[in-house]
């Protein structure tokens, strides 16, 4: 029987800056076999621990499929994660998980909206990974992502592959002369796309973000049963012991945290 409370040893492979403030790291178990049984949804978390200072929890953002590591992208916000950007390839940490729901799974007949604010990219990344490579058979992909300034932007890397596989809109919120894209709020951006009245949307971002998003989306006739939303932020221990993630009846860790709009958009406070 598997112990959720049991850490496991892992190894970062591989360090990369994002942004100034912003990192992802690849993965791997020491011990071969839990490499091998290491199995996740899109939209899922792990915990990440560094000794003596704790954890915190962290979604995953590359492709389940991938069978040699795993990626996490972090913002340095906490003693854990500010402890994270000054590791570098060969030192270890400690996982636990994966813990709570993802994203429902895409069928093929679906039209499929991926919305990401900020930080929120990378939790969307495994399924336009999964598209870009032929393991997500879906009638339509969009994405829709927006960020605050271009330092900000991440997942840079992928986005020509991203742009040439499916249709992308990506925008900034302050101009900026090295970016000659879409300027403004990602709302907007909505507002001008055709979105199919039938779409499932996925959305992850600030906050502030969810409920213009999701306004944008009902008037444009897409039912709320199909808006799934990401409340990742709220998570913390993972296994729903701390309470810290509760909303009305709800935990964001075992509940989560990935909800559908219309069963959770009566309790207070929930976005």
């Amino acid at each position: 029987m598997k112990n959720e409370y049991q850490p496991k040893e892992a190894i970062i492979k591989k360090a990369m800056k994002e942004t100034d403030d912003i990192n992802t790291y690849w993965i791997s178990f020491l011990n071969k076999k839990d490499q091998e049984d290491f199995w996740f949804e899109p939209g899922q978390f792990v915990q990440v621990g560094v000794p003596k200072l704790g954890e915190a929890p962290i979604s995953i953002s590359s492709s389940p499929h991938i069978e040699s590591h795993f990626e996490i992208t972090v913002r340095e916000a906490g003693r854990v994660t500010k402890a994270l950007a000054k590791m570098k390839k060969g030192d270890k940490v400690f996982i636990r998980g994966p813990f709570g729901k993802g994203w429902p799974k895409p069928q093929l007949d679906d039209h499929l909206v991926l919305v990401a604010g900020g930080i929120g990219l990378p939790a969307v990344k495994p399924l336009l990974d999964d598209f870009c490579h032929g393991y997500l058979q879906v009638k339509s992909l969009q994405t829709f992502y927006g960020t605050t300034h271009f330092d900000k932007l991440v997942c840079m890397r992928y986005f020509d592959l991203w742009r040439k596989e499916t249709e992308v809109h990506i925008t900034l919120d302050n101009q900026d002369p090295r970016w000659k894209a879409d300027v403004g709020l990602i709302t907007e951006l909505i507002k001008k796309a055709k979105i199919y009245k039938d779409s499932k949307v996925f959305i992850i971002g600030p906050p502030v973000m969810y409920k213009f998003v999701i306004a944008e989306f009902l008037k444009k006739g897409v039912p709320e049963k199909n808006i799934f939303m990401s409340l990742e932020r709220k998570m913390s221990c993972g296994v729903g012991v701390c309470q810290h993630c509760a909303c009305g009846d709800k935990y964001t860790c075992k509940d989560g945290p990935v909800f559908r709009y219309d069963r959770v958009k009566d309790i207070p406070d929930i976005i």
